[in-house]
């Protein structure tokens, strides 16, 4: 028996090495950067629907505040990428919906976060395919309403 776990060991390390070293070195975890003077959340579409989670309770509780940064979650965690939701979606793009986070206050209990679109009540949507998305080494630096460097 102790035999077969060192052969067992002795294979598996290996190879876990080598999976591990097929990583690519790109770092396309999402990261906003809030240089606005107010606080934000964000909402992202879903590439199977290219829609945004309509709760605003949701987006109050992921809030960045003024020259803070922030790690986006991909949906599928690591099991895929940045690059394939933006691959997956209908228009090739990846949506984000910015919004003040007083504004989502105002509105908690009066509209929903779609209503809130549809008002043009948000700061702004963020559009970006995959190569704009990599030449910003996946940073976004939102400045305020309308004003995103790049």
């Amino acid at each position: 028996m102790k035999y077969t776990n060192k052969i067992f060991t002795s294979l598996i390390t290996p190879f876990l090495m080598f999976i591990y070293s097929c990583k690519p070195d790109v770092d396309d975890d999402l990261i906003i950067i809030n240089k606005s003077p107010y606080s934000i959340s964000i909402s992202k579409s879903v590439p199977w629907a290219d829609s945004i989670v309509n709760s605003i309770h949701i987006n109050l509780r992921d809030v960045i505040k003024p020259n803070q940064s922030d790690k986006i979650p991909n949906d599928m965690s690591k099991i895929a990428s940045w690059r394939l939701d933006i691959r997956s979606s209908k228009d090739k793009t990846l949506k984000i919906w910015v919004f003040n986070q007083d504004t989502l206050i105002k509105y908690k209990d009066k509209l929903s976060i779609n209503q809130i679109v549809q008002k043009k009540l948000m700061d702004t949507l963020l559009i970006y395919n995959e190569k704009q998305i990599d030449s910003m080494k996946f940073k976004i630096v939102y400045l305020g309403k309308q004003n995103i460097q790049h």
